[in-house]
């Protein structure tokens, strides 16, 4: 009953602080995934920011070719304007000087023929009001196509000013693009800071993460001494078993050999003692472990209020994780209810065992070896825990990739339920063993009792003796005889019973050491993949900062090419307003000079008509005198026939 007892109180205290961390440990992943789920969203905003500003920027950088490619055309219309303008000018001198020329020697024959030709100016007039009444319909036309070069001067006039327009909107749109832009630099400053102070707190998360790992790994290794005990525990059995079988074979010869099972009765009876004093020395240890655990139980019970006001500091979406830590305090609070309610039966069970520390005060000898092995397994476990200590310094140089790296943590979690698992399944088997042992122990009892039935059978013996001497009843003797052999029989059977109980139990312990190796060979592979992972993180971190002192780069270049640009914009455009100006100025000047040159053109076609009309006349003339002149000498011929004639006569 006293090893039952001990099992019991590690067992249930054992399944607390499992179900405990497995709690705690549930929600530091839901911790983490939430923040991990309000990261994803930050990083997706500044992503879409980013790809707006990228887009913003796009635009910017279309709006600036199709600028460009405008003033390209313009420059180039302008310089086609250019060239047309000069053709224009030097036909218009040329012309000029030829219709200079032609007037001088024009006005100077008018001169002479006005002088001449005074005579006939009426007849002139009026068949020049008849040319013009003939020739309206020309001059008409001319006048038709002035008006239409006028509409398309106009024209282009007016897509001018809608380019102006135009380019002064493009302006516009430019200053607010600008503008706009300078909001973004902001809002990614503001968006830089919250990135660093979530930073922070993950930071803040990582420590208390680490923490609680620690003592993870500090259950993990009493876990370990507790089955390591089992194994000691287990080899005492085993001992134990074989000190049965002895008493098995020595049962069987026992009616030959009754001195040799009384030897035999004393050392069971010293093994017992010795059994008894070292379940004593480890019921004390037992104590101890649970002060250590009730000590651990505080400790966990301080850093979880300070884990309470920690919570307490974060915001409003993490309601649901302060609701879930005060369902795991009422948890608690019963969970320390049946602590104390375990303490108190412990304590009856002290007592209990205070009453049977004085019947097992011979057994020492063990006790001295026990420690010894003890002080050994110590040592072995300061060792493992100074490994342990310099794994968990490489794995808190490894949490930091746990963040990005959701498929790991999956991986880990699946990791954690399986090892979960198996301290089930060691529990389990924990609880077996105690079964074993009261069943032991009720085995030692009906020892006991047998050995009582020998005592017995030794005194009937005696009688029996002297009951010979006296008469023996051989009648008495065999019932005896046949009530032990009976007993026997079932302690040999139970005995068989229980070594195979004992060899499955060795079997599913081989078992679970076996799955205990490949647990920790999964761990240092785990370890070794989580090495890889920072170092990629490193690579990733350094990749990430030279992209963003590349970004700051191209952020200063991109605003230098946007002010260069701005101000070659702008001289464009004054070049453009100024060389717009001029243009129109030079189709001012140019209508004007083309009315002028209209003018011109017509006086000169009227004077053209007018000297063809007086020389036409002036022949006409010339010819109807001349045959005037004939006709008078004809008739002066015939006169002067007549008056030689008739002076004849």
């Amino acid at each position: 009953m006293e090893k039952t007892t001990k099992r019991s109180r590690g067992s249930v205290t054992m399944l607390l602080d499992s179900r405990y961390n497995n709690k705690q440990k549930e929600k530091e992943i839901k911790l983490f995934e939430n923040i991990k789920t309000d990261i994803s969203l930050i990083i997706s905003e500044q992503l879409k920011k980013r790809s707006k500003t990228e887009f913003e920027l796009n635009n910017i950088k279309k709006k600036f070719s199709y600028l460009k490619c405008m003033s390209e055309e313009l420059e180039r219309q302008i310089k086609e304007g250019s060239r047309e303008l000069k053709m224009d000018e030097e036909l218009i001198k040329n012309y000029f000087e030829y219709t200079t020329t032609n007037l001088s020697y024009v006005f100077i024959k008018y001169e002479n023929i006005i002088n001449d030709l005074s005579d006939q100016n009426g007849y002139m007039n009026v068949k020049l009001k008849s040319i013009k009444e003939n020739e309206l319909s020309d001059f008409e036309r001319a006048y038709e196509l002035l008006l239409e070069r006028t509409v398309q001067l106009s024209a282009t006039k007016e897509n001018i000013i809608s380019m102006k327009k135009g380019v002064e909107s493009l302006k516009k749109e430019y200053d607010r693009v600008q503008a706009d832009i300078e909001i973004n630099g902001e809002e990614k400053n503001q968006v830089e800071n919250k990135y660093k102070e979530l930073l922070s707190r993950i930071e803040e998360y990582k420590k208390e993460f680490e923490m609680i790992k620690e003592k993870c790994n500090s259950q993990m290794n009493e876990k370990k001494q507790s089955s390591i005990d089992l194994n000691k525990i287990e080899e005492q059995i085993e001992e134990m078993q074989k000190e049965i079988s002895n008493l098995s074979n020595e049962r069987n010869i026992r009616n030959d050999e009754l001195q040799s099972l009384r030897d035999q009765h004393d050392i069971i009876l010293n093994d017992l003692y010795r059994c008894n004093s070292h379940m004593n020395d480890k019921c004390e240890l037992l104590s101890e472990q649970i002060n250590q655990l009730e000590n651990e139980v505080n400790a966990m019970e301080v850093e979880k209020n300070g884990l309470n006001e920690s919570y307490n500091q974060l915001e409003i979406g993490l309601t649901n994780v302060s609701n879930s830590c005060e369902e795991s305090k009422r948890e608690n609070e019963k969970e320390s209810l049946l602590i104390k309610e375990l303490s108190d039966e412990l304590i009856k069970k002290k007592t209990n065992l205070k009453q049977t520390q004085e019947e097992i005060s011979q057994i020492s000898d063990q006790c001295s070896m026990i420690k010894n092995e003890y002080t050994k397994l110590q040592e072995n476990y300061d060792d493992v825990h100074r490994r342990m200590e310099a794994l968990g310094i490489s794995m808190n140089q490894c949490r930091a990739t746990l963040q990005g790296h959701e498929i790991e943590l999956e991986h880990l979690a699946n990791v954690k339920l399986e090892n979960e698992k198996r301290k089930e399944e060691i529990l389990h088997l924990m609880e077996n063993s105690e079964k074993l042992l009261l069943e032991q122990k009720n085995f030692f009892f009906k020892l006991s009792k047998l050995l009582q039935l020998v005592n017995l059978s030794n005194e009937q013996l005696a009688n029996l003796k002297r009951e010979t001497e006296d008469g023996p009843d051989n009648n008495d003797v065999k019932r005896t005889y046949d009530e032990l052999k009976t007993r026997l029989t079932k302690l040999s059977t139970d005995l068989y019973e229980k070594n195979e109980i004992q060899n499955s139990l060795q079997k599913e312990i081989d078992d679970i050491a076996k799955r205990v190796t490949e647990g920790e060979e999964e761990i240092t592979t785990l370890e070794n993949e989580q090495a890889d992972l920072q170092n990629r993180l490193e690579m990733v971190t350094r990749e990430v900062d030279t992209l963003n002192l590349e970004v700051m780069k191209q952020d200063g270049t991109w605003e230098a090419k946007i002010k260069e640009t701005k101000c070659v914009l702008t001289q464009k455009y004054d070049q453009l307003v100024e060389s717009i100006a001029s243009q129109i100025k030079n189709k001012q000047n140019e209508h004007n000079s083309f009315v002028k040159q209209g003018e011109l053109e017509k006086l000169e076609f009227d004077f053209q008509l007018f000297h063809s009309e007086l020389t036409a006349t002036l022949e006409q003339e010339c010819e109807r005198k001349r045959r005037q002149i004939a006709e008078k000498d004809a008739q002066l011929k015939a006169y002067q026939e007549r008056y030689t004639s008739l002076k004849g006569i």
